[in-house]
């Protein structure tokens, strides 16, 4: 776990079992620290200022220039500044003793409103009109745009050398890496860096029983906090929440973790997870690879020249990308990723498809492009027998 996180400097005095909320208590330290510039409590719709670090109306997902709490405050609403006020049908949600009951809970309900003091940095909020996305491509576009951890075009580039014609032929037609440059800065972000502390921490070929270790724990543990105490869960979770999937953020946060680290068993007893299959990949046999659809982990790879790309059989955006690849010997005829994209942003948008569309195809818009993923649980568990992009 990132030790940075341990470092002197204020915290909110109530902090939430639910991790979450933690951005909230990122709102409250910025307000603190005279950083009060760079949230949007109380800008929601404001007209672009050059005196703030970042904006807070519609245009700023366009100009990749949103405050990171926009999404809360304009379009999910928040309980800044309205704890124990009645009922307001105008608001995307409520901030009352009642909304526990009725599922209208801002998101930030039990950070803001518990105890005797609720955190509130000034005058009250105007939380904006926005609400709860309401479909797939409300919920895939809010999540999209509040990913402020994926990689922008600048970030990283790619050469996606020779288009393969022939996916059976298994041969290398593409000379160089996938991947030529990534800003590997953003592996230094708690989500990047607890997600590539757990590639280790399993046997790479399936039929070995695996054993957690409590080093292991721990690391899964840091790698779902982590996860969310980001915007891009808290939208996961009030979007299935609407769809009366989970009525707590403890229920639900359960769940997704269910969904990566329950062991199952293929070939051996506990000899697989969903993290493993889909985020890590594992070798079915001799000569072929199962699973793998993490971008990090091939561009970790390809750093380690354990991972050979042979080329391209489609290229769709946003960001998706259908290609072969050989590592260690073995060849995974057909595999795809988005590219350049948080764990946080993979694991909502996977575990949502899990939820509304378990093993089937879920469409969705992202960014203005069309995007498909499907899942697959394992044996009827709650579990990732794969997620994908379909690409």
């Amino acid at each position: 776990m990132d030790k940075r996180h341990f470092t002197t400097r204020p915290v909110c005095r109530h902090q939430p079992k639910m991790k979450v909320f933690a951005l909230v208590c990122v709102a409250l330290l910025l307000s603190l620290s005279g950083a009060a510039s760079s949230s949007c409590y109380n800008r929601c719709g404001n007209s672009y200022s050059g005196s703030y670090s970042c904006q807070c109306n519609s245009n700023c997902a366009r100009y990749r220039d949103c405050c990171s709490d926009y999404v809360l405050h304009c379009q999910l609403g928040s309980c800044q500044g309205r704890c124990e006020t009645s009922y307001d049908g105008s608001k995307p949600c409520q901030c009352n003793t009642s909304c526990d009951r009725y599922g209208d809970c801002c998101v930030d309900y039990e950070t803001q409103c518990s105890g005797d003091s609720p955190v509130v940095t000034s005058a009250p909020s105007n939380p904006g009109d926005g609400s709860a996305p309401t479909d797939m491509d409300e919920f895939a576009t809010a999540v999209w745009n509040a990913d402020v951890n994926r990689l922008s075009s600048s970030d990283y580039s790619m050469n996606v050398g020779t288009y393969i014609s022939n996916s059976g032929a298994k041969q290398d037609v593409s000379s160089n890496p996938m991947f030529t440059s990534v800003n590997t800065a953003f592996f230094q972000r708690d989500t990047y860096k607890t997600l590539i502390s757990l590639f280790d921490n399993y046997i790479t070929s399936q039929g070995q029983s695996e054993v957690t270790t409590a080093l292991e724990q721990a690391e899964q543990d840091a790698f779902m906090d982590a996860m969310f105490d980001t915007t891009v869960m808290s939208i996961a979770y009030q979007y299935v929440k609407s769809l009366g999937y989970y009525s707590t953020l403890s229920q639900y946060k359960e769940f997704v973790r269910g969904l990566i680290f329950t062991p199952y068993t293929r070939k051996a007893s506990k000899d697989t997870s969903g993290f493993e299959h889909v985020f890590t990949g594992e070798f079915s046999d001799s000569s072929s690879v199962s699973g793998f659809h993490n971008w990090v982990r091939m561009y970790l790879l390809e750093q380690e020249g354990v991972m050979n790309y042979y080329g391209y059989m489609n290229i769709q955006e946003p960001n998706q990308i259908l290609y072969q690849f050989e590592w260690e010997n073995r060849v995974k005829p057909i595999t795809s990723i988005m590219h350049g994209v948080s764990p946080e942003f993979e694991m909502a948008i996977f575990s949502t498809c899990f939820l509304t569309r378990r093993n089937a195809v879920c469409d969705m818009t992202i960014n203005g492009g069309s995007a498909s993923v499907q899942t697959w649980d394992y044996n009827g568990a709650d579990v990732f027998g794969s997620a994908y992009f379909i690409a």
